[in-house]
C-alpha cells in the first residue's frame, strides 16, 4: 500500500487524487487496529 502510494505522489502529484486515496486507507488500517485491540480482551 506504501509503495503504491509514494509511486503515484511521485508520477501524479495531485493533492485531491493523494487526499482521495490515502483517507480511506488510513481509515482501514485504524479500523484494523481497534479491531485487534478488542478481540484480545
Amino acid at each position: 500500500l506504501l509503495m503504491g502510494l509514494r509511486v503515484l505522489a511521485r508520477s501524479r502529484p495531485e493533492p485531491e487524487l493523494l487526499r482521495g486515496l490515502v483517507r480511506p486507507a488510513l481509515a482501514l488500517l485504524d479500523g484494523a487496529g481497534t479491531s485487534q485491540r478488542r478481540s484480545r480482551k
